[in-house]
């Protein structure tokens, strides 16, 4: 084989070998956030309330607001505003939506 045959093998390897790791993050990702349906986490913010929107967009109408710290159940999880947001309600309130920035596994 040439030089130059040996070179485009290589680079279409490398191209390969990028996308299939690209392809298996994406998979363990979307793997770790279904495992947290119906699970309680913990919601986190840098302002005083999380708001709780009533679509997966932060231009969608606030239903609810939270306090840092709270405990909420996933309901559910969508991909909406360039970010994955999560469908969360606590107790009896009224359900909505959040960005998955503001919402941790553990505990405040």
């Amino acid at each position: 084989m040439s030089k130059k045959s040996l070179y485009t093998l290589w680079i279409l390897t490398a191209i390969v070998a990028v996308a299939l790791l690209a392809a298996t993050l994406a998979l363990a990702a979307r793997a770790r956030t279904y495992q947290i349906l119906n699970d309680t986490v913990y919601l986190t913010s840098r302002e005083v309330a999380v708001r709780l929107h009533q679509g997966p967009d932060a231009e969608s109408p606030v239903v609810a607001a939270l306090v840092p710290g709270s405990a909420v159940t996933v309901l559910d999880v969508s991909s909406g505003d360039g970010q994955t947001w999560y469908h969360v309600q606590k107790g009896g309130m009224t359900p909505g939506w959040v960005p998955a920035d503001h919402v941790r596994l553990n505990p405040p």
